[in-house]
């Protein structure tokens, strides 16, 4: 699952929105490579993969195997190391954990973005999974049986990273006016 989010509406005080999302299955290196190269053609947006789901129980942990192989090649991705780690010069730590309190992190905040008009969905599918998501009787969160919720924790990272994590939006302009001299065989 990868949702890519519009921050620009914020420009003219417009809430975020949904620029591009991709829901299918693949092996988990493929799925972080197509992520990468996603967020690339969308003006290298910051990249936050789910470190979680790049191994499955019971199998090592590749993770950081890839995540720092495309930080070779893509270095706008999230990070969560901490002061700590800078200060002893450790490695990143590139990827989103998910858990019990990043995980409500989250929602919370996505909850909060769709209640104050933050965030604008307009894919119907993830509206559907967004009304057949529910607190279960232990206290945790998910989609109810039979359902999915793929895109709503999809959907609540990007809106988390664009509206809370993120420094806000701002306009750029150029410096110097950009002049492209286009030259042809004729011209020496």
């Amino acid at each position: 699952m990868l949702s890519i989010l519009d921050r620009s509406p914020q420009l003219r005080g417009a809430p975020v929105e949904l620029a591009a999302r991709w829901r299918g299955h693949t092996d988990q290196d493929i799925l972080a490579w197509l992520a990468a190269m996603t967020c690339k053609w969308y003006d290298n947006a910051l990249l936050g993969i789910e470190v979680n789901s790049l191994h499955q129980k019971g199998e090592s942990d590749h993770s950081y195997t890839i995540l720092d192989e495309i930080a070779d090649y893509y270095d706008n991705l999230f990070h969560r190391t901490s002061v700590e780690d800078i200060m002893n010069n450790l490695p990143k730590k590139y990827g989103f954990h998910t858990n019990k309190a990043s995980k409500e992190m989250i929602l919370d905040r996505l909850n909060a973005a769709l209640r104050d008009g933050d965030y604008t969905e307009r894919d119907m599918e993830a509206i559907n999974e967004f009304n057949c998501f529910e607190e279960k009787p232990d206290g945790t969160k998910g989609a109810v049986e039979g359902a999915n919720d793929d895109i709503v924790i999809s959907t609540a990272g990007a809106v988390w990273l664009a509206t809370s994590y993120m420094e806000p939006v701002k306009l750029i302009t150029p410096q110097k006016p950009y002049i492209r001299r286009v030259y042809n065989e004729a011209t020496f």
